[in-house]
């Protein structure tokens, strides 16, 4: 087989964009081909109550302009941004491709959960839209009655929130192509909520890496591909949505709350379907796991070729254990691959060859940490595990830099740069951070890495960005608005995320020299982490209180120097753990029968109660009616844990909704009761 790429100590060039996919010049040509040549094929959406919606993509031709033709009448001139804030796969579908044949650019964004009070989706909303000039806001009926509450929640005005229920879909609209090098979509990273940060994708950067991926993983109209993931996350939205439309194969869509309440309906539908490619972060393969000790499955996995393993950085010892698991399902063990890529690429970068298992790299931590060059370990006690992440896909050049702006040597660590055809010019409206981001044509990823024979191996993050369930968030952002509820100066706080290498898991640390006046520590702290979580949806794991954050002699604060010190035991004696301290006193009141609570069945109340307990680890007596479940330690993977369980206990099905519409008990057992009456 011919080689893909081609390398030389730290830089490596994967092959040349043939154009084959160029030559649509535009992503709506993707779905006309499709229309014309797989009239056979489309995309199933499979919905949270189990029903099937299938559209062909003939069908889903004519019914996307149809939906051009409402957006028209809107008044929308080409070119503009539109927001789209729509958690229906269907509808997302149907609205995304009607913005493409229009010449529109869609911003894909996650819908809030609530709007009761301000949170992090909803800030995120409010924040890019103020930052693209007050674009329309497409989303449903929910959001956008909502229109006036969430004016004066933000003390806005000038919203234009659009029902897309409401557009008049009578009459099919005008394609009106955009040129190749016109911007197709913005794709907002799930970080900063201050200044967001909008890559800008032209419709030749997404030609030239749907290419690239389909390519590299060799896909065909053959394949059956399958995904649970958000159509606002790039690998959702590229990596599947427009892979499939581009080689006109049949896809199937799963919900990430579907997902999430039940993670091994995931391979349900693999065994089902047949599916031949799927692709998964971390988190949703640590999902699966906890399922799968429930019970044994009837599952034969022969037909899966790939299952990408990428969004979040690799943990080589999950990945081992879930293809250890499912072996006994028939999963090949070349099956599960770790992939790199990023929103600034499209997508991919980098795959390993698909018919190889894994490959490992087995680093000595300690040399590591003093050399940033790589020596393999032999002994298991200095042993870091990283997932080699493969060669360059086609177009793309990687490079690896010391912080003089030099190449390194093989084998030797630096910051991850990448070139190509693919590659974002850089974020939207965002003239500053588009000038730290590039050297000399070069994107600076902001990842730490390394190259072996030509093979990217990812082994950290730079600086200050923080990955949670796949999502990634921004250091200073946190430490910004902690140091505005606290009212003291800068550099009193970092936040830091680290990955553990003893469980596989991300931690987050915050590392404090802040001064308590007075008042219990415990008590101090849990305050401040109640509040992060509450602004953030973060959870953080544990306390590190030092008299002084260190700094460099420019005044950066050095989170490499602090994580170092945090994995090696520095603070093992100093850690403290607010919220889990705060937990086991409790639980061993609990255990020993002085719980406060007495549960009577027959009150909805009490059964949520519990069940938020169950899900937070936390007394049912400290929770109160009118907690927020964000501010007692509740995320989104969480919030559908909990609905698995009120599903169960309550004997009801529930959508999605009572997650947007309510923040607390109380305002769970007011739903409930509408429900039931109605």
């Amino acid at each position: 087989m011919k080689t893909m790429y081609e390398y030389n100590r730290s830089v490596a060039r994967g092959a040349a964009i043939t154009g084959e996919y160029q030559s649509r010049r535009n992503i709506a040509g993707l779905l006309l081909e499709a229309a014309a040549k797989s009239y056979d094929k489309g995309i199933t959406v499979i919905r949270d109550n189990g029903i099937e919606e299938y559209l062909s993509y003939p069908v889903l031709l004519e019914e996307a302009l149809k939906r051009l033709g409402g957006l028209q009448k809107l008044g929308v001139a080409k070119g503009e941004v539109i927001l789209l804030v729509l958690n229906d796969s269907a509808d997302f579908i149907l609205h995304f491709w009607a913005c493409v044949l229009g010449g529109y650019v869609p911003a894909p964004l996650a819908t809030p959960a609530s709007v009761k009070a301000k949170n992090t989706p909803l800030d995120k909303i409010l924040a890019v839209w103020r930052f693209m000039n007050k674009p329309v806001i497409l989303t449903g009926d929910y959001l956008a009655g909502k229109q006036r509450e969430i004016e004066e929640l933000y003390e806005e005005n000038g919203l234009e929130m659009v029902d897309f229920s409401n557009l008049d879909i009578s009459k099919k609209g005008t394609v009106d192509l955009s040129g190749s090098e016109s911007l197709a979509i913005v794709q907002y990273s799930s970080g900063s909520t201050s200044t967001p940060k909008g890559v800008m994708l032209t419709h030749e950067n997404l030609l030239a890496n749907l290419e690239a991926i389909i390519r590299a993983a060799q896909v065909t109209k053959d394949d059956n591909m399958l995904s649970w993931m958000p159509f606002h996350h790039d690998m959702g939205l590229i990596g599947f949505l427009l892979t499939s439309v581009a080689v006109g194969l049949k896809f199937y869509v799963m919900s990430p709350v579907r997902f999430i309440k039940k993670p091994c309906l995931w391979l349900d539908l693999m065994d089902k379907y047949r599916i031949t490619l799927s692709g998964s972060p971390n988190f949703g393969y640590r999902l699966v796991l906890r399922q799968l000790q429930e019970k044994l499955y009837n599952w034969d996995l022969s037909s899966v070729r790939v299952i990408f393993n990428g969004a979040e950085p690799i943990s080589v010892e999950l990945m081992q254990e879930v293809t250890q698991k499912l072996a006994r399902y028939k999963l090949s063990e070349t099956a599960i691959q770790p992939v790199y890529g990023m929103a600034e690429a499209c997508l991919a970068v980098s795959f390993p060859p698909l018919d190889e298992i894994p490959v490992i790299h087995r680093v000595d931590r300690y040399l590591l940490a003093g050399e940033m060059k790589v020596y393999e370990s032999r002994e298991a006690s200095r042993t870091i595990l990283f997932a080699d992440e493969g060669n360059p896909v086609p177009g793309v050049e990687i490079r690896v830099m010391d912080e003089m702006g030099r190449v390194v040597a093989e084998n030797s660590i630096g910051e991850i740069q990448i070139k190509g055809l693919n590659v974002t010019s850089g974020y939207y409206n965002n003239p500053a951070q588009n000038l730290k981001s590039f050297q000399e044509g070069w994107l600076k990823t902001g990842d730490l890495g390394y190259m072996s024979k030509g093979r990217l191996v990812v082994t950290g993050r730079i600086k200050d960005v923080i990955f949670v369930n796949g999502q990634n968030y921004y250091a200073h952002d946190i430490e910004n608005k902690l140091e505005v509820f606290q009212k003291t100066e800068g550099g009193k706080v970092a936040v830091c995320g680290m990955h553990d290498h003893r469980d596989g898991m991300e931690k987050v640390v915050l590392f404090s020299s802040l001064k308590r006046i007075e008042g219990d520590i415990m008590e101090y702290y849990r305050r401040i982490l109640q509040f992060i979580n509450e602004e953030t949806g973060i959870v953080i794991d544990c306390v590190v209180p030092l008299s002084s954050i260190p700094k460099t002699t420019s005044g950066k604060i050095q989170r490499f120097k602090m994580i170092e010190e945090f994995l090696e035991g520095k603070y093992s004696d100093s850690i403290i753990y607010p919220l889990a301290d705060s937990n086991l006193s409790i639980k061993a009141a609990a255990s020993s029968g002085n719980d406060a609570i007495s549960v009577n069945p027959a009150s909805n109340r009490e059964v949520i109660r519990k069940i938020w307990a169950e899900i937070l680890e936390k007394p049912a007596r400290e929770i109160t009616d009118t907690a927020a479940f964000t501010s007692i330690g509740g995320t989104s993977v969480k919030a559908f844990q909990m609905l698995v369980l009120l599903e169960e206990r309550l004997e009801m099905e529930f959508s999605h909704d009572i997650l947007i519409q309510c923040r607390t008990i109380e305002d769970m057992d007011e739903y409930i009761q509408v429900k039931r009456a109605g």
